[in-house]
């Protein structure tokens, strides 16, 4: 079982295809975050996946408030062309030193010629919630489709649970003066308050 599941998804900082440098941080924003990993610039099934992906940003209501990344060891110029030639709407990020292959424990798979096509979900709290290791270029956006939606039934459960919220406004006395024309403050008190051999592992 990949140990990432159920724990903080590790922070990392790369370069994006355009050179700047991108902190990868799930759970900093509040938004769920999907992480995935390729191959090579320019591999055919990488431009599938890729574009897969962009497809599904562009169509589908599932990932429109998702941060989501693809990671390769391929230079910036690489993922610069990659991404502009078939305009890809998210960033890609450089990590020819492995460091977020390495924190993601994303290895190298076909006899260790190419990297493992490795994708993980990540909840709004940057808790890594599932892994995917598959070969199969066309298996991953629907698997975090499929993630997504379970997140989503997850926060409605949660919601239904908590119930509706109320304000209680307490009556003044009669004749009792009001706060804002008595000069009172109105300032409240503080206190108020992965997956293995092609399978997913989820928590």
């Amino acid at each position: 079982m990949n140990d990432l599941i159920g724990s903080p998804a590790p922070s990392v900082i790369l370069s994006r295809q355009d050179g700047s440098s991108y902190a990868l941080r799930p759970g900093q924003t509040g938004r769920r975050a999907v992480i995935f990993f390729f191959a090579k610039a320019g591999a055919m099934n990488c431009v599938y996946e890729v574009t897969h992906f962009r497809e599904a940003i562009r169509e589908d209501p599932l990932f429109k408030n998702v941060d989501i990344v693809g990671v390769s060891e391929d230079a910036v110029s690489k993922l610069r062309m990659l991404s502009t030639g078939h305009e890809l709407n998210y960033p890609l990020l450089s990590d020819p030193q492995r460091v977020a292959h390495r924190a993601y424990r994303v290895q190298r798979g076909l006899f260790r010629w190419w990297v493992s096509r490795m994708t993980y979900v990540i909840d709004e709290r940057g808790i890594v919630r599932a892994g995917l290791d598959e070969w199969a270029w066309d298996k991953h956006v629907p698997f975090v489709a499929d993630w997504l939606r379970k997140l989503d039934r997850e926060a409605a459960t949660a919601a239904a649970a908590a119930g509706p919220t109320t304000t209680t406004t307490a009556s003044l006395p009669q004749g009792a003066p009001s706060p804002s024309l008595s000069g009172a403050s109105a300032t409240p008190q503080q206190g108020a308050a992965l997956p293995v051999n092609g399978h997913a592992v989820a928590v």
